[in-house]
């Protein structure tokens, strides 16, 4: 009964041997059908995209035309402001990064630190103007005047009275 065993183990890893190859190509087969289908899909996707920015122009066309001359002037301000906000938004942003670089190279990583040593640099500058009499006004002109005898805040709003 040995050698019947033997034989029969060796068929039997034969067998398995045979399947993990089937298997292994019909899952490369099916990886490849796979990356088609979604290659396909992805090229379907951008295709309708396409299709609806074209659509969409010729739309924003149409409507445009239609618009009367003060309402499509008064849309260009409106274009400029937003762009104009834009990218006073994106110098703010550029500006707080630096600031945050500046206190990390300071050695300040913790929110605690950073605001602790921001206010100990506000408060040093504003001493300093204090000795020299000056005013001290930051980007919003919001601000506090220092004379010899009292501190009053002052606020500029850019509106007119």
């Amino acid at each position: 009964m040995g050698k019947q065993q033997k034989k029969f183990e060796k068929k039997k890893a034969r067998e398995k041997a045979v399947q993990t190859k089937i298997r292994t190509r019909r899952e490369a087969k099916q990886k490849k059908e796979r990356e088609l289908r979604q290659e396909a899909q992805a090229l379907d996707a951008v295709n309708k995209l396409v299709k609806k920015r074209v659509d969409l122009e010729q739309w924003a066309k149409e409507v445009e035309g239609k618009i009367p001359p003060d309402t499509h002037a008064q849309i260009q301000k409106n274009i400029e402001i937003l762009k104009a906000l834009e990218e006073e938004y994106a110098q703010e942003l550029k500006q707080k990064v630096e600031l945050q670089d500046r206190l990390h190279d300071q050695g300040h990583h913790t929110l605690p630190d950073m605001l602790e040593a921001l206010q100990t640099q506000t408060a040093d500058e504003q001493k300093a103007a204090h000795e020299a009499g000056e005013s001290v006004f930051d980007e919003t002109g919001a601000g506090a005047v220092y004379s010899d005898s009292s501190v009053s805040l002052t606020m500029n709003t850019g509106l007119s009275e």
